[in-house]
Order: C-alpha cells, then sequence, then structure tokens
C-alpha cells in the first residue's frame, strides 16, 4: 500500500510454522490456483513467494507498481527505519514503536532507489538498517536518497554479527537477555535517531 492509500501489489510469503523462518525452495509450501480455484504444491524451483495482486484483481494485465511495506505509515512519521524484511519490520514495530518501520522487501526489492519510490521519504529523519555484512553495499543506497533529498544514515548495528543477521534480532537478543543499555549505547542510539540533542548527561 503506497502513501495514498492505494493497494499496490500482494506479496504471499511461507513461513515455517516450527521455526519462523521464511520457506526456501527445499522446502514443501502451497500455493493458490486461481485455475484450480485451491492451493496446490509448490512445485516451483524457489524460494515460496509468490505475487497475488493481478489474481486478486482479477486483471493479469494490471502493471502493478511495488512500493515499501508500510509505506502508508510514513506520512504521519517523523522517523522512519527501513529494514530489508517485511517480518523485521513487524518485528521492530513492536519492540521499538516509537519508529516507524518500513522495509523494501529485498536488498534490492521494489526498487526503492528510484525517485518515484522513494519520495514519500523526503522531510523525514531516515535510518537504513542493514542486514549483517550489508552495511556498504546499504551505504551506497544511501547515498542515492540524500541525492534525492533524503535524509537518510546507515546504522551498524547488524556489523560484526553472523550472516542474515538483522535488526529485529539484534531486539530479540536484547530482549532475551533482558540487560539495560550502557550510557554509551544509549547516546550512540539517540545520535542515529536524531535524538541526540534532547539528550544531557550529567558526569
Amino acid at each position: 500500500m503506497d502513501d495514498k492509500g492505494r493497494l499496490c501489489q500482494l506479496k504471499v510469503m511461507a513461513y515455517h510454522p516450527a521455526t519462523g523462518k521464511r520457506m526456501k525452495k527445499q522446502d514443501q509450501a502451497e500455493l493458490w490456483s486461481d485455475k484450480a480455484q485451491k492451493y496446490m504444491p509448490d512445485t516451483r524451483p524457489m524460494d515460496k513467494i509468490w505475487f497475488a495482486g493481478k489474481t486478486l484483481l482479477k486483471n493479469y494485465e494490471a502493471n502493478l507498481q511495488q512500493t515499501f511495506f508500510g509505506c502508508h505509515l510514513v506520512k504521519e512519521a517523523s522517523r522512519v527505519g527501513i529494514v530489508e524484511s517485511e517480518k523485521s519490520a513487524l518485528i521492530c514495530s513492536i519492540l521499538m514503536p516509537e519508529i516507524t518501520w518500513i522495509a523494501t522487501g529485498g536488498c534490492n526489492g521494489c526498487k526503492w532507489t528510484e525517485s518515484v519510490i522513494f519520495q514519500s521519504l523526503a522531510g523525514k529523519r531516515v535510518v537504513l538498517y542493514p542486514d549483517a555484512g550489508m552495511f556498504a553495499k546499504w551505504e551506497e543506497k544511501a547515498a542515492i536518497l540524500r541525492n534525492g533529498g533524503v535524509d537518510a544514515t546507515v546504522s551498524r548495528a547488524c556489523e560484526g554479527l553472523p550472516h542474515n543477521w538483522d535488526v529485529a534480532d539484534v531486539l530479540l537478543r536484547e530482549r532475551h537477555a533482558k540487560r539495560g543499555m550502557t550510557v554509551g549505547e544509549v547516546l550512540a542510539y539517540a545520535t542515529e535517531i536524531g535524538v541526540i540533542n534532547q539528550i544531557h548527561v550529567n558526569v
């Protein structure tokens, strides 16, 4: 759904009921068959994702343009966090609701470095949260956003962490550990989200 509340696409993803992880090409899943009008085994040699917008509209000639997952929430936001995974955006919105979380749907998902897609971020404080090992690539993307007039920075929250970890994993780990943040961590986070000038420290 875009910033004007228009439905842009319907993305369907299969998640494993026991692990909560997204199902890959080797996993067994089902997908909807419009022809058979029922769910059928998904035998495609790819991850278990499919787009159902045209099926929902019953218009296979429709030219559907994807946008950020959660884009419709940006208009009322002051601070926006961008992650890759839609699931991570949902988790982060629960664990850190002071930020409006949106997702790209993949490193290059929804063509989010095109101005027609990211223009809704203008005037917002935007922080990109790349998965572990993706900082340099997302810094390049942030530069494109900045050149387009978006106040964008890139977080290092996942640097040095295991492959495929993202900020949702970090927040869940912190929640599980139930430990407080150090003063340094508080100040670093406040700088990252643009509220450092609201914090006063007496040493």
